[in-house]
């Protein structure tokens, strides 16, 4: 089940909200960031598979009727209170886990009250390419309880019989914190965050190259990233036909159509088509 969401077939376009820095940087560089997943805005996301993790593993264990097909022996149980259980409370966050974020919606005003003034649109189908380059995948964010339930319990189910099968408390370890948290893990989203139609590249730990390990300041901490190469999702060529696309966001009327153009024509070799969101809002001033 988790081999299917991080091979899911991406949409034709996606799009990435980011502010003026960040457009020029991506233009300049052909890259986009990819965060240090403890490091994201909201630093509950990455501890939300950990919770769900600990709700099924005590599900499984002190209510047998949840599956009765799959039944947790005393020894085991003890294993798990023991040793995951323990595990998981020394682990507030999972570290060594990279991920940048794109959403389906190309003019969405959560999104652009939450990164900035422009998203730059790419071609799903060759960002997934990207992403393997670097190691890691694309995939969609789940939100359904229900879906992420039945993620985690068959996870869980499969650890547990492999651990069965060699005896190795390593595998409860590997099996649950490197092969699901840092995985699935930072697709994993609350319900509420739905309406973001999120995907996300994910670089677990096993992939990253730590040679490219690059650091940043953000809001006066130390924040490491890596940089993933989108050069062939950004724009078109004879063989690989992408209409490029760019928006800019609402209630900013200095924002101009005709730069825009010029910056895409001067850094991209190419004008692209860009949308300006008529959406009623007025961004907030600095004034």
């Amino acid at each position: 089940m988790a081999r299917r969401i991080t091979h899911s077939s991406p949409p034709n376009q996606l799009w990435h909200y980011t502010n003026a820095d960040g457009l020029l940087g991506i233009l300049e560089t052909k890259t986009v960031w990819a965060t240090d997943a403890s490091y994201l805005n909201d630093r509950k996301e990455i501890l939300y598979a950990k919770d769900l993790i600990e709700e099924i593993l005590t599900t499984l264990c002190d209510h047998p009727s949840f599956n009765p097909e799959f039944k947790i022996t005393p020894d085991e149980k003890e294993i798990l209170d023991v040793e995951y259980r323990d595990l998981l409370n020394q682990i507030p966050v999972v570290s060594d886990v990279f991920v940048a974020s794109f959403s389906t919606k190309f003019d969405d005003l959560s999104q652009w009250r939450e990164y900035g003034n422009y998203s730059i649109c790419v071609s799903g189908n060759a960002l997934n390419l990207c992403a393997q380059q670097a190691g890691g995948f694309l995939a969609p964010c789940i939100y359904d309880r229900p879906e992420q339930d039945r993620l985690v319990t068959s996870q869980v189910e499969r650890v547990i019989r492999s651990y069965r099968e060699h005896l190795n408390k390593g595998k409860l370890y590997d099996g649950l914190v490197y092969d699901f948290l840092c995985r699935i893990g930072p697709l994993m989203k609350h319900p509420s965050f739905f309406g973001e139609s999120e995907w996300r590249i994910v670089v677990p730990p096993q992939s990253m190259d730590r040679n490219s390990l690059k650091f940043r300041q953000t809001n006066s901490v130390v924040t490491p990233y890596i940089k993933v190469d989108i050069e062939d999702a950004l724009g078109h060529r004879e063989d690989r036909p992408v209409t490029p696309q760019f928006g800019i966001g609402p209630g900013n009327d200095r924002l101009s159509i005709t730069t825009m153009r010029h910056l895409t024509e001067n850094m991209l070799g190419f004008e692209a088509f860009i949308h300006r969101s008529d959406t009623p809002y007025a961004p907030p001033t600095s004034e």
